[in-house]
């Protein structure tokens, strides 16, 4: 049983579900931010779309009803693994997430997908 089948079985009928998760930049089609992400040592593998969640709530037994895009900023001190991936990045991408080095920190904004869905 997945996460989101977990999820719809104790939603009440017609219960609804809001996720607010990290989603890729439209313009990340090598999927940048999670090869950056990676690099912390928080267990992070990847970020999902709407379409990969939709697909999850759908074989759950949900439906999309809504979804928004929001932005979160946020630094991350400097270390040379992540220097040699920005030093690698494409200048799109790094516009794209609106990368800056402060100091010894990177700010990067990444988008937040949150989405609402409900059991059928």
């Amino acid at each position: 049983m997945n996460d989101m089948e977990v999820m719809a079985r104790v939603l009440k009928p017609d219960g609804c579900l809001f996720i607010s998760d990290p989603t890729p930049n439209k313009a990340d089609t090598n999927r940048f931010v999670d090869s950056y992400m990676q690099l912390k040592d928080d267990g992070h593998n990847k970020f999902y779309t709407l379409d990969d969640f939709s697909e999850f709530a759908n074989n759950s037994g949900m439906e999309l009803k809504t979804s928004f895009i929001t932005t979160i900023r946020f630094p991350r001190k400097m270390e040379n693994s992540c220097s040699d991936l920005l030093r690698k990045a494409d200048n799109t991408i790094k516009q794209a997430y609106k990368i800056e080095i402060i100091g010894d920190e990177c700010y990067i904004s990444e988008d937040v997908l949150n989405i609402v869905f409900q059991k059928l």
